[in-house]
């Protein structure tokens, strides 16, 4: 979401690489409906780079990549996800009640 290299590391300095300043800058509903993540095995490292304490998607949709699936799977539990099913390698998260 920033123009430069540069632009994209001084903001990552300063939140520590979460997107909490940029997309509050885009205007992106806090509780919004789909994040879908398909990072070609870095699904994990893209989840880590939102702050799911600001950010609550209603449905986290993640591709299946077994060699990180277990960190994966911790991070959305500890950060009050719960998953929710299977879908051809895909895997559906939503908010723990």
């Amino acid at each position: 979401m920033t123009t430069s290299a540069g632009a994209h590391e001084s903001e990552r300095g300063r939140n520590g690489g979460k997107t909490g300043n940029r997309t509050g800058r885009a205007n992106i509903p806090r509780d919004f409906g789909i994040l879908s993540i398909d990072a070609e095995g870095m699904d994990y490292e893209v989840l880590l780079g939102i702050d799911l304490n600001v950010w609550r998607p209603r449905l986290i949709v993640t591709e299946d990549y077994t060699p990180k699936d277990a960190q994966k799977d911790e991070y959305l539990k500890r950060n009050r996800y719960h998953h929710s099913g299977q879908c051809a390698g895909n895997a559906p998260w939503t908010p723990a009640n």
